[in-house]
């Protein structure tokens, strides 16, 4: 049965709307338009969507609406731009639901038929239309919006009775009033605005709407005389000049908001009855009002503004209401807030900027209240707030020119943040009471002589005292025993007095700018501060006045006067310390009990020659002494044993010869506290070991006992120094870091600091039991390789042997790809592709380094991604003990960018199993980013457990440094005051580097890696962490060689220097490559012959690629 009723609803509709255009649409632009769906839908009756007109320009205007007579139901109608169109008739009864007549240039009425609309109705812009008649058959709408038109009356809308949404009459010049809504009785919203001749809003019936708006209605002088509008809601009228009284508004009773702006009442006549604003009153700009007559029921207010008024004197005519918040500011000749009534407020009152207000009558219902501001008035008491108990925020009294005392406080007990500032006339604090006050602010009160204080002050947590010129003393304060914070600046007291009773300040206590203050008198109960700040007083002498006080952290910024801070009492500083910028200060007295600080800033004293009172404190955090140009000793106890226990954290400038840099400091600390120094020689002549014998550089030298192990290496003379703590220890060579057969003696040695031994010397002897030859070299890049641009690269050289030699080093490098420069030292000879240095008398453990520059070639010859290949060898090597490290090849990948902060390993990413027991080179690059420039860096590196740290050995550096080994494992070179510069100040004097090496432990297999990772500090700074470097030990790579072309012959092989490559014509070789058996590519070329003399004996692969195929051969390099 429910399928069969379907069919026939489905077929009823069908053909329903077959009598109408496709989709139930009609697009009406002409004439011939509206003619065409008279004759084509005669028997149309329903449209969705029906536009009559056009917004183009038209020949055909419509003037005529009678073949849409048919026409019975129409969702959504648009007439629009019908310049010709004279009314709606032909239309018939009709009813729309959503309709809009817009833009009709000659449209003077609506209809003579019954236009019935439902939901929305808009007639917007109709410059001709003076009549509304036709819309007789419309009761209910959702909107309603008439808006510039030249209608006289809303005459046709007479049975129009609810709008559930908003109602807007704007901009309708020759209306009147509402005329012909005389049947409209509900609304959620009425907006009238703009209406240029509006006088009232006559002709609306018996109206309750929930939000009525109105405004910029310039000829309207009353609401209405002839019916009562009761608003619900929000009532907002603004910008009515000629509106002097609200008449028509009786049957208002309660409202959430109330606002009203620029309007010419003189009195709320009309709101008689309104008893409750639930939400926010505001009047403002409105010259006319004298007082609040008319609101004589309103009790219940829950925010009331009532700001730049120019005529109202007070608030006379509200009833004793009840208000949360208040704003009362900016009306000129406000004089009371209220005589004939009272206003309890409840949480925040705010009087601002009234010019003749005399005080405050009107508020004494108030008792509590959150916040109070009563500023820039000309009260000349508080009275009025005589009932005021409490205030739980902050009470502000600022800027009342006339204001004498507090009078009118009297009743007030508590009060959490008391603000007193900008009172011309203000002389004390008279007036408050016995008032517990948390937090009191006293701020640029200039005719202020006293606080004059008789609250209770024991639970206050912050004082602040500030700018109050004539302030003597602190009189009133005595109660203060304890508090968070104080701050004194800028006052003109002579003494602390007051404060007497204070015994500590758990946070910040500031003295700054009191040019009175002498001393610090009045504060001899003090015994802690969390945080102490003394500055910038003119006349102050000393700090005494204190006794025996304790002090987290310091800072002194004293006068011309102060020569030195205290000459009776103390302050022990716990924490931090700061003595800058004081100009005649020569000691530091007062500070002798002083036991442990975690920072120190000692700078720009210029008369500063003595620190000695800091000597009994252990540092444990950075020191910063900079521009003192008197202080030349810096090397007390607490320091030396600071840097004894390992703290780098120093940062040392500009200070007098003895106390200029970190080292300075270092050696005035022999004999202040314990330092083991040593010099380990090599006895060359086999004769025993005496003072001729040769120094031994890069020995590591450990000291190891219960606390761990601290290890050093020998500098170029064979000497090391490290600062230790009392203890004893015992001294030994690491043997990793020596020969096999190099031997030491004494085996170790136990040495024993006291108080009374504070420096111990322990050498050492070397010895070998044969003779025998043994160099080394390795090659670093000190720069990323980039097209265009030179790149410095480090050749380091070592005699690890017995023997002393004359060293040949020879560089092979690529003509092809780029330019030799210059080098240090400078070169003996050079060729196209080969460079020679010749060095004499090397002696045995030590070493040299040269750093050659080159310019790399431009593209297209070489791009990113390019390799170049560097071979540097060392001779002579025919009895060398250990061949394989008298040669290196290193291969370098071209970048067009570089990260500064970097680390480089030269063996690359992988090492033979074979390659296993000899050394990894590896280089940390920086460079300073910053802005200033870096005093002191640490490089720091935290060696793998696949690494022998006893083998360690200092290559070479860009700067000086000390290097420390903690545990084993924890390598610090230390860089100390070098002021590396910042690279926006010398791009290139901001970088620097770090070149070291290391084996791996004999026991690594394929498969293992060694990983290395640097962090570089740069002064206090956190680290910048470097990339991470990975060699892997792998297997020897197993290429198949393919069978050689006839058409392809190599040649020789076994080869020597020179290897060729022939093909036949037309088969031209486009690149030979050489790599080692685990695929490292070593050289590049496109030419036939390739060079390789700079190539190790061993075996290789060449690969071979022609126009049409590619190759692979074995070849031997002799």
């Amino acid at each position: 049965m429910k399928q069969i009723l379907l069919l026939i609803s489905l077929l009823f509709t069908s053909i329903f709307y077959a009598q109408c255009p496709t989709g139930n649409f009609a697009d009406l632009r002409t004439q011939a338009d509206v003619d065409d769906f008279g004759a084509n839908f005669p028997n149309c009756t329903t449209l969705i969507d029906l536009r009559i007109g056009t917004t183009a320009v038209s020949t055909d205007q419509i003037t005529d609406l009678s073949p849409l007579s048919s026409l019975t139901t129409v969702q959504d109608l648009l007439v629009i731009e019908n310049d010709d169109l004279l009314n709606l008739n032909g239309l018939g009864n009709i009813t729309v639901e959503n309709l809009t007549i817009t833009q009709n240039e000659s449209l003077q009425s609506i209809s003579t038929s019954q236009i019935e609309v439902t939901s929305q109705l808009r007639i917007l812009d109709n410059p001709s239309l003076v009549s509304l008649e036709g819309f007789e058959g419309t009761t209910m709408l959702q909107v309603l919006e008439i808006s510039n038109n030249p209608i006289t009356s809303l005459s046709g809308l007479d049975n129009l009775t609810t709008v559930t949404f908003s109602a807007a009459i704007n901009d309708n010049d020759a209306l009147l009033n509402l005329s012909g809504l005389g049947g409209l009785t509900l609304a959620r919203g009425l907006s009238v605005n703009q209406n240029n001749n509006l006088q009232n809003l006559n002709g609306v019936g018996m109206l309750t709407v929930d939000n009525l708006g109105i405004s910029s209605n310039v000829a309207m002088s009353e609401i209405s005389t002839t019916t009562s509008i009761n608003v619900t809601v929000n009532l907002e009228v603004n910008n009515n000049t000629s509106l002097d009284n609200f008449t028509g508004l009786e049957e208002t009773t309660h409202l959430q908001d109330l606002r009203l702006s620029n309007n010419a009442i003189t009195s709320f006549t009309g709101l008689n009855n309104l008893v409750e604003i639930s939400d926010f009153f505001r009047i403002i700009q409105s010259p006319n009002i004298t007082n609040f007559t008319g609101l004589d029921n309103l009790g219940i207010i829950e925010s009331l503004e009532v700001n730049n008024n120019s005529s109202l004197t007070n608030l006379n005519g509200l009833p004793d209401a009840t208000l949360s918040f208040v704003l009362i500011s900016n009306n000129p000749v406000l004089q009371q807030i209220a005589t004939t009534n009272t206003l309890q407020v409840t949480e925040s009152l705010q009087v601002l900027l009234n010019d003749d207000l005399n005080n405050l009558q009107g508020l004494e219902t108030t008792t509590s209240l959150s916040n109070v501001s009563i500023s820039s008035n000309t009260i000349s008491s508080l009275v009025g707030l005589e009932n005021l108990t409490e205030v739980t925020g902050f009470l502000t009294i600022a800027s009342n020119i006339i204001l004498p005392n507090l009078t009118g406080l009297t009743n007030l007990q508590s009060v959490m943040t008391l603000v007193v500032e900008f009172n011309e006339d203000l002389i004390n604090l008279d007036g408050l009471g016995s008032t517990t006050i948390q937090e009191l602010a006293v701020t640029d009160n200039p005719s202020m002589s006293s606080i004059a204080l008789t609250s209770e002050l024991e639970g206050m947590q912050e004082i602040e005292i500030v700018d109050n010129a004539l302030l003597t003393d602190l009189t009133g304060l005595e109660n203060i025993v304890s508090t968070s914070f104080i701050g004194l600046s800028g006052n003109g007291i002579t003494s602390l007095n007051g404060l007497q009773n204070l015994e500590s300040v758990q946070n910040s206590f500031i003295i700054n700018t009191n040019d009175m203050l002498p001393n610090l008198n009045g504060l001899t109960s003090l015994q802690y501060v969390e945080s102490l700040t003394v500055g910038l007083n003119e006349t102050m002498v000393n700090l005494n006045g204190v006794g025996d006080i304790q002090v987290a952290a310091l800072r002194l910024t004293l006068s011309p006067n102060v020569q030195q801070p205290l000459t009776q009492g103390s302050i022990a500083v716990t924490s931090s310390i700061a003595i800058e910028d004081n100009p005649n200060i020569t000691n530091l007295n007062g500070l002798e009990t002083t036991t442990q600080v975690s920072s120190i800033s000692i700078e720009r004293n210029p008369l500063l020659f003595n620190i000695n009172s800091l000597e009994n404190a252990t540092v444990v955090g950075n020191v910063q002494i900079i521009d003192n140009a008197a202080l030349s000793n810096c090397s007390i106890e607490s320091f030396c044993l600071a840097i004894a226990a390992g703290n780098t954290n120093f940062n040392i400038a500009n200070n007098a010869t003895g106390c200029n840099s970190l080292q300075e400091i270092e050696q005035g600390c022999i004999g202040v506290v314990n330092s083991l120094t040593g010099t380990i020689s090599f006895d060359i002549d086999n004769n025993g070991c005496s003072t001729g014998n040769t120094p031994s550089e890069g020995i590591l030298v450990s000291v190891e006992n219960s606390n761990g192990i601290l290890s050093t290496l020998t500098d170029s003379n064979g000497n090391y120094v490290l600062l230790l703590s009392d203890n004893e220890y015992t001294v030994y060579i690491n043997e990793q870091s020596l020969p096999s057969d190099v031997s030491f003696s004494p085996a170790s040695q136990t040495v024993l600091f006291t108080e009374s031994e504070t420096e111990v010397t322990a050498d050492f002897c070397l010895t070998s039991s044969s003779s025998y030859d043994d160099l080394a070299v390795s090659i670093f890049p000190l720069e990323e390789a980039r097209p265009g641009f030179e790149t410095d690269y480090l050749i380091n050289f070592e005699n690890n042997g017995t023997t002393v030699l004359n060293p040949t080093i020879t560089l092979m490098f690529e003509d092809t790809k780029m330019n030799y420069l210059s080098s240090t030292p400078q070169e003996t000879s050079v060729t196209s592709n080969m460079v020679t240095w010749s060095f004499s008398n090397l002696q045995p453990f030590q070493s040299g380094s040269i750093v050659f520059t080159t310019d790399i070639f431009q593209p297209p010859t070489v791009n990113g991604d390019d390799i170049l290949s560097y071979t540097v060898t060392i001779s002579p090597n025919s009895n060398d003990a250990i061949p394989e490290d008298n040669s290196q090849v290193f291969e370098q990948i071209v970048v067009n960018s570089f990260d500064p902060n970097d680390k480089q390993v030269t063996q690359g990413e992988s090492i033979l199993e074979a390659e296993v027991p000899n050394y990894l080179d590896y280089l940390v690059r920086f460079q300073n980013t910053g802005t200033a420039s870096a005093v002191n860096i640490t490089v720091t590196d935290t060696l793998s457990n696949n690494l022998q740290w006893g083998t360690l050995k200092a290559v070479a550096s860009s700067h000086e440094y000390r290097l420390e080994v903690e545990d084993g494992n924890i390598v610090k070179f230390i860089f100390e005051d070098i002021f590396l510069p910042a690279e926006q100040d010398d791009s290139e004097g901001s970088n620097g580097y770090v070149a070291f090496r290391i084996k791996p432990v004999a026991s690594l297999t394929i498969g293992e890696s060694v990983e290395n990772t640097a962090n570089i500090f740069f002064d206090f700074n956190e680290p910048i962490i470097t990339n991470t470097v990975t060699t892997e030990v792998v297997a020897p790579l197993s290429v198949p060689e393919t069978s050689m072309p006839e058409n392809i012959l190599i040649y020789p092989n076994p080869v020597n220097s020179y290897l060729n490559v022939e093909t036949v014509s037309g088969n031209t070789v486009t690149s030979i490559v050489v790599t080692t058996l685990t695929g490292q590519r070593l050289l590049t070329s496109k030419n036939t012959s390739i060079n390789l003399t700079s190539l190790t004996k061993g075996i290789y692969f060449v690969t071979v690629t022609t126009q049409q195929e590619k190759f692979i051969k074995r070849i031997i390099k002799d």
